[in-house]
């Protein structure tokens, strides 16, 4: 109890000292300078992209149920997917959020064991779409190829891409195991397996991905373009994305810090002056808290009533 504690409060530590280093390398004046040049159309527009994100996103995941079966529905998955977006940011676990999405399928009636199974597979199709839009971004960004070792970022993109669809093809062949856990990982990537190959992951998931995370890119150059930054759709798509990814690290609560971190570093390396690098990552992370603050809403106006609906 005493390490989990301790894990904790160096999480902390880490993400405020991240940020602490990122303002003090420039000046909180330089970065408030450029904060007070934002369009509020543009940052307006750009939050407004990110709840379609969370929207999209919960339209995936109750697809994930209705392919396995279960019809979830729409409201519950929408709720559920801006609750996950509160705990994801603001709690000290990476997981938070995908429990308490699941937990608010299984309060509809889902089965607990059913619900955490299609979460694990709908985050597994989250990072997969992440690394094909950073991989497809790679391609028409031009502002990458000034980043150093900007090669590894795009061909680590690829490998996660075609590893999923190698596990995809893979599972199958896994073999049986009398440990209980290991059992369990091995269902969940048959399960997983049988939704990559069912017509629908190629008619619905792969579509809402697309989109999902051409929202996200989209989202990112509104703030761009409110701070008079010249990056294009695809620079600020490897920008978000790449933050995003370091952002799983588990060293900073929520990937405070290294998300901002990160896109602050793309930016400036792609030739963009520091102070409107970490203004722009700023601004990132206050469309994320205002996402996260939606589903704290969410969270405490809509209680948990355990029914009994579809198992």
């Amino acid at each position: 109890m005493q390490l989990r504690y301790l894990v904790i409060a160096a999480k902390f530590v880490v993400g405020t000292s991240l940020i602490y280093l990122l303002l003090s390398s420039v000046g909180l004046g330089e970065v408030w300078a450029v904060l007070k040049t934002a369009n509020p159309i543009y940052a307006a527009a750009s939050v407004a992209c990110f709840v379609l994100v969370v929207v999209v996103n919960a339209l995936r995941w109750r697809v994930v149920f209705g392919v396995l079966g279960t019809q979830l529905p729409r409201s519950v998955a929408i709720c559920g997917t801006f609750e996950g977006m509160f705990f994801n940011l603001f709690l000290p676990t990476g997981v938070g959020g995908d429990v308490v999405r699941a937990y608010r399928a299984y309060d509809h009636g889902v089965t607990a064991g059913h619900a955490a199974e299609c979460g694990l597979i709908d985050r597994a199709f989250g990072l997969w779409g992440l690394a094909a839009a950073v991989a497809i971004a790679a391609v028409f960004s031009s502002g990458m190829r000034l980043v150093p070792g900007w090669q590894v970022l795009a061909a680590s993109a690829v490998a996660v891409v075609a590893g999923g669809l190698a596990v995809a093809w893979g599972a199958a062949s896994f073999p049986d195991t009398r440990s209980r856990w290991a059992g369990y990982v091995i269902g969940v990537l048959r399960t997983y397996a049988g939704v990559v190959r069912s017509p629908c992951f190629w008619t619905a998931v792969v579509p809402l991905l697309a989109v999902a995370n051409l929202l996200i890119g989209v989202s990112a150059w509104l703030i761009a373009l409110s701070l008079g930054l010249n990056a294009s759709l695809a620079d600020m798509t490897i920008v978000i994305e790449g933050g995003a990814l370091t952002a799983m690290i588990p060293v900073s609560v929520g990937g405070w810090g290294v998300r901002e971190g990160t896109a602050a570093f793309l930016l400036n390396a792609m030739g963009h002056p520091l102070p409107g690098a970490i203004a722009a990552s700023a601004l990132m992370g206050l469309v994320l808290a205002v996402m996260g603050l939606v589903g704290a809403l969410v969270w405490m106006v809509l209680p948990y009533r355990r029914s009994t609906g579809q198992t």
